[in-house]
């Protein structure tokens, strides 16, 4: 018999999420670890949308009792380990919610939990640069997913052929 992984998690941050027929899903607009602006924009800042998709992978015979996904942003200079984030929200998986995801996955041939959070934020504000992370609360102990550096824009550079031509 084959041993499950331990747990982990995996969030994908992009412009746009639908399901679809068959249990697929289709990401639009996905970033790729950092979102940019152009020159000009200043923060604080609004985008139309910004959608996180958490995927939580587990052996379905783990002491899972609950599990809090969260989702905010920190300076990039704040401590890593402070619960300090503004809060872009929170989604709670608690006992009988686990107990029915399990029960809708009987095959033992695949012996592992999928939890698939999804914040849809729209419209996004986003007062300052810095880390958009995805956190997960389990059983009392906090687990890193995955972040989203956001960026203040390039300085113009006064060497560029763009102000040379000015």
């Amino acid at each position: 018999m084959r041993k499950a992984p331990p747990p982990y998690g995996t969030a994908t941050f992009c412009d746009d999420f639908r399901q679809e027929v068959g249990n697929k899903v289709t990401l639009v607009g996905v970033y790729s670890g950092d979102m940019t602006f152009p020159q000009g924009v200043t923060f604080p800042l609004g985008i139309p949308k910004l959608v996180v998709r958490g995927t939580w992978v587990e052996s379905t015979d783990t002491d899972l009792n609950e599990i809090t996904f969260k989702v905010g942003i920190r300076k990039f200079d704040s401590d890593p380990d402070a619960d300090d984030d503004q809060a872009f929200g929170e989604i709670r998986f608690d006992a009988p919610d686990i107990k029915a995801v399990r029960e809708q996955r009987p095959d033992t041939k695949n012996p592992l939990l999928f939890l698939n959070p999804v914040f849809m934020l729209s419209p996004c504000f986003i007062p300052f640069p810095g880390l958009l992370r995805v956190r997960a609360l389990r059983n009392g102990e906090w687990w890193a997913i995955s972040g989203l550096s956001i960026r203040e824009p390039p300085k113009p550079d006064g060497d560029s052929p763009q102000s040379a031509a000015e």
